[in-house]
């Protein structure tokens, strides 16, 4: 997902195909019947970073439902924390990365080929509007921007960094927001966190979304409740975490073998992606255990690596491998970056505290403008912004 304080990685477009596939052959044809009366849908895409997804909504609209919504108002709003994402969202330029599930014909009937990259279509971009919005400090509803009265919300991937009570604020504002059996759509992360009163789950064809019922919105009694940690958290000493030797992550049984064998021979790291997306965590997970694995491994396929355990459900063990990265280099800003958002999603706010001051620490002391390793082009500048900034959030000075 998706914001540069919380996440720092891409996004592409048409990711997690079966979402789409979901909207395709369920949600928007629901939508189109229950606003047959007042013609508009309206979708908000919460967290989205550069844009991909709510572009990507417009082309499904557009190339799908194209005789159904004539005469009708789509409106599509993008939000992001990131100011500069949303510059770049709104330049509807993108290189060959944001568009690796795009094939021909279909890439050049969507893009135009610039010398600068893959121009959006005027035709995709002209129901799509975006604005800055902060997820946990913002009001929602929100006239002003449009967030009120909308069919379907998509926030995917952004609330497994927030805590317990900042994910049901969260789901308490989406509700308001929606329609009456409006759809909210997660992450597969996300699934199961605090499911909220108000909200119905809805299995279709495997793809597990949540519908607005009539009732009124009450959260969910039985609060999520974080995994017991297999390993001890470090002392209360910072800057060096004095952490205990950790083994390295067995490979399931089931998971050795087969399918993930052979595809060590491709790129970990679109590998990785590719099963995540596809919903394979299986594959995935035993991938991402190899990765972590292997000592001569790149840092940024090992975080990828915790990438997967975070985004398949298993914060535990997402955990547990960035506590693996900092016995093997406990000076991987990183990995103790990611540590604390981690730590911080658990509801613990003084271990998170701890993470973030060992990154920040680690930050200041490097040139500004050089990059981080692992941090994919993000300068240890920008990283000590971003680790003081969640110190603050977590209550630490």
């Amino acid at each position: 997902a998706l914001i540069s304080e919380l996440t720092i990685g891409e996004t592409y477009f048409f990711r997690h195909p079966e979402v789409f596939e979901a909207l395709t052959n369920h949600i928007l044809p629901d939508v189109l019947k229950a606003n047959a009366e007042r013609r508009a849908v309206r979708i908000w895409s919460a967290g989205c970073s550069t844009g991909a997804e709510p572009y990507s909504l417009s082309i499904l609209l557009n190339q799908k439902f194209s005789s159904d919504l004539a005469g009708w108002r789509a409106e599509i709003i993008g939000t992001d924390i990131d100011k500069k994402f949303l510059a770049f969202a709104e330049r509807g330029l993108y290189q060959d990365w944001a568009l690796r599930v795009t094939q021909e014909p279909e890439r050049s009937n969507y893009f135009q080929r610039t010398p600068l990259g893959w121009q959006l279509r005027p035709a995709f971009r002209k129901a799509v509007r975006f604005h800055h919005h902060n997820l946990i400090r913002d009001e929602a509803p929100n006239p002003l921007l449009g967030l009120q009265e909308l069919d379907i919300i998509l926030c995917r991937n952004v609330a497994i960094y927030f805590n317990r009570e900042q994910i049901a604020e969260l789901m308490r504002r989406f509700h308001d927001c929606l329609n009456p059996s409006g759809w909210l759509i997660t992450g597969p992360a996300e699934i199961g966190m605090d499911l909220p009163g108000g909200f119905m789950p809805v299995n279709l064809d495997g793809l597990i979304v949540y519908r607005k019922d009539d009732t009124p919105f009450v959260p969910h009694k039985q609060a999520w409740t974080a995994p017991v940690l297999a390993f001890p958290e470090p002392p209360q000493a910072l800057m060096p975490l004095d952490l205990p030797p950790v083994p390295a992550l067995p490979l399931a049984a089931n998971e050795a073998g087969g399918d993930t064998a052979s595809e060590l021979a491709v790129d970990e790291n679109e590998e990785l992606l590719r099963l995540s997306d596809r919903g394979q965590w299986g594959a995935a997970l035993g991938l991402a255990r190899r990765a972590l694995d292997r000592a001569e491994a790149p840092l940024d396929i090992k975080l990828r690596a915790v990438q997967v355990f975070a985004e398949a459900g298993d914060v535990a063990g997402a955990i547990r491998a960035l506590k693996h990265l900092l016995f093997v280099d406990r000076r991987c800003q990183m990995a103790y970056y990611h540590l604390g958002l981690l730590q911080s999603s658990q509801g613990d706010a003084k271990m998170a505290c701890k993470a973030f001051k060992n990154a920040y620490d680690l930050a200041v002391a490097c040139p500004a403008d050089d990059p981080v390793p692992g941090g994919e082009g993000l300068t240890h500048g920008k990283l000590a912004e971003m680790a003081q900034l969640r110190i603050r959030h977590e209550g630490g000075s």
